[in-house]
């Protein structure tokens, strides 16, 4: 059954009642087109089959056009021409989402209006790529997706290398007047320039160069981190459902995109719904049938506050990426650039505490005891 916007009263009953009945994980497929039947979306019924918003989230495919891309900068000309790639883009980068009408999470949640939220958004994004530009090789870009005209990020033009236009979120604010949830990360991710590509989230900021972790890509095709600090983690853990969706790294290939897109149906289906907990679930789908081969990112590289009652974290060797607001929100240090390294002054294993206000960090002393039975470790601060 295909709902269409001029159906009677009746036909949308009827088509109600088999929506109800389909589950979200059957989805039929033409094996001509690639592309999946619309019938299993409970979430937009009532978009005409003639929509592009309709094919841009039914097709599995990358959504980037040359007409998407807003920006270029020079930066980007310059790598293009000395280096060029096969989709004509740079080949490596960080990708960053923004859309003021899917105030899901963070800065968003508390604004008043979506331009309020956007500009929210785009001040804390622009911290996080502002702090990768301090790290990032030369031929390493750094990409921003958005909904709303160039203008709005003209302020912060000079930290990207591409500004591009995302459709799908903006087609669909009149079915969706309260957004379109966390597929707005989703969508982000499916408008990458990069062959290679890292997504962050904007409660992020850089300690070091990131591009050692790509190696990841060599041997699979996607690489994401896994979560520290949610409640009922060991459950989580146990049913592979603990991944954090900050921050993913992955290729764009076919079965990527495919990925992408059944999580992205998934979440239409539940809409007020977390995307983490997908991610588990089509990876263990995808992982069993053997289309993807997926990398867990090391702690020192995706570093977060450890658990809600901010105990110890332990870490060695240098950390790359700081994720979370308990982060951001420190004092002591003052500033992220003195917090990476104050938290990397020492590389050897540490422990990490912080109160969200203050940063402490401890080593173990050199000149702990050795007793007859046994080794008794004591702990030393590292001073700031």
């Amino acid at each position: 059954v295909e709902p269409v916007r001029d159906a009677s009263a009746a036909s949308k009953e009827q088509n109600a009642n088999v929506l109800n009945e389909i589950d979200d994980e059957i989805l039929t497929e033409s094996d001509a087109e690639g592309v999946h039947k619309f019938h299993h979306l409970k979430a937009l019924p009532e978009v005409p089959d003639t929509s592009r918003l309709k094919r841009d989230l039914l097709s599995d495919v990358w959504l980037l056009e040359p007409q998407s891309v807003m920006y270029r900068s020079e930066r980007a000309h310059e790598t293009e021409r000395t280096k060029p790639t096969d989709s004509g883009f740079m080949r490596r980068g960080i990708i960053y989402g923004i859309s003021g009408t899917s105030r899901v999470g963070g800065q968003g949640k508390t604004a008043a209006s979506s331009s309020e939220a956007f500009q929210r958004y785009l001040n804390e994004v622009s911290a996080s790529a502002r702090s990768a530009r301090e790290v990032l090789p030369g031929n390493m870009g750094i990409a921003l997706v958005v909904d709303q005209p160039l203008e709005m990020v003209r302020s912060s033009l000079g930290l990207f290398d591409y500004v591009i236009f995302n459709r799908v979120t903006d087609e669909a604010a009149g079915y969706f007047p309260n957004g379109m949830g966390w597929t707005v990360k989703l969508l982000t991710m499916l408008f990458t320039p990069f062959e290679q590509t890292l997504y962050v989230d904007g409660d992020t900021r850089f300690c070091a160069d990131p591009s050692g972790e790509f190696d990841a890509l060599k041997y699979a095709a996607i690489a994401l981190a896994k979560d520290v600090r949610t409640p009922d983690l060991a459950t989580l853990r146990a049913m592979n459902l603990d991944f954090n969706a900050g921050v993913v790294l992955y290729r764009r290939n076919r079965v990527i995109a495919v990925l992408m897109h059944e999580i992205i149906r998934m979440l239409l289906n539940h809409i007020s719904e977390g995307d983490q907990q997908y991610w588990g679930l089509e990876l263990e789908k995808f992982d069993v049938f053997g289309n993807v081969r997926y990398h867990v990112l090391s702690p020192r590289f995706h570093f977060q506050p450890c658990r809600r009652d901010k105990s110890a974290c332990v870490v060695d060797g240098q950390v790359t990426l700081l994720h979370g607001r308990c982060w951001l929100s420190v004092k002591k240090p003052s500033t992220p650039r003195q917090f990476c390294a104050y938290l990397n002054s020492v590389l050897d294993t540490r422990f990490v505490y912080t109160d969200c206000a203050e940063l402490r960090v401890l080593t173990i002393d050199s000149n702990s005891s050795s007793q007859k039975d046994g080794f008794t470790p004591t702990l030393r601060e590292v001073p700031r």
